[in-house]
């Protein structure tokens, strides 16, 4: 989503403060598109930002000037995030009451936000199509990875194995 709205002109910070991001201060990966390690205070200079913030982050929405747009993306059901429920809970309903936009990847959870905000979005998950459509695209040479040399289907998933995920479709 980063590289998109990058390529789409737009100036972007990922925060790599939790991630294994390599970087120190700002590193611009590619045009437009930014890593950042440091005191989040630099992130507050910022000029009129616009947020993305998710359940378990939305506590630093605070620390911005009031009128900063916020987008809310309700990623998953709030008991696959490691973070104390209550605290999970209470930046839920403070986020469905004031972002900018919420956004939710399920259809359950879009009828949940809707109820609170009729003007959520519904933003299902994705994939960028062209990094897998190429003929030209080779395995690894890993003989753990052997098994994609198969001239069969191979399906790949990256997520939760939870209450919504259609089994049925995958079978």
């Amino acid at each position: 989503l980063a590289r998109a709205l990058a390529q789409l002109g737009y100036l972007v910070i990922f925060d790599s403060s939790n991630a294994a991001d390599d970087v120190e201060g700002f590193a611009e990966i590619e045009p437009n598109l930014y890593l950042y390690r440091g005191p989040e205070s630099a992130l507050h200079a910022v000029p009129d930002p616009l947020l993305w913030a998710l359940p378990y982050n939305y506590d630093r929405v605070a620390a911005y000037p009031p009128g900063t747009r916020v987008v809310y993306d309700w990623i998953d059901d709030l008991e696959v995030f490691p973070y104390d429920r209550a605290f999970l809970q209470r930046m839920h309903e403070r986020a469905l009451a004031s972002a900018t936009v919420v956004a939710s990847v399920a259809g359950r959870l879009h009828a949940e936000a809707r109820r609170v905000r009729p003007d959520a979005l519904y933003l299902p998950n994705g994939v960028e199509y062209e990094r897998f459509a190429a003929a030209d695209v080779q395995p690894v040479d890993d003989p753990d990875l052997a098994f994609l040399r198969a001239e069969r289907p191979v399906l790949g998933y990256y997520g939760a194995l939870a209450g919504g995920f259609d089994y049925d479709l995958v079978d």
